[in-house]
């Protein structure tokens, strides 16, 4: 195989290796983002929780102070 066959196949094959890296980047894209969506739809869930249970204590505490 002579040197420009070889730089060819070399060039041929980065360009096939820089499509599945691209590929591979948008993939990991979507998988973050899906990520950070199922975050924030939890964080927002424990956070509602936390406020109901805050106001279950104060009412605690007032029925107590009474």
């Amino acid at each position: 195989m002579s040197n420009t066959q070889i730089i060819d196949s070399l060039r041929e094959l980065n360009v096939k290796l820089l499509a599945e890296i691209a590929e591979l980047r948008k993939e990991n894209a979507e998988v973050e983002a899906k990520k950070l969506e199922k975050n924030s739809a939890i964080t927002t869930k424990f956070e509602s929780e936390n406020s109901r249970l805050k106001a279950e204590i104060a009412k605690l505490k007032y029925s107590i102070i009474r």
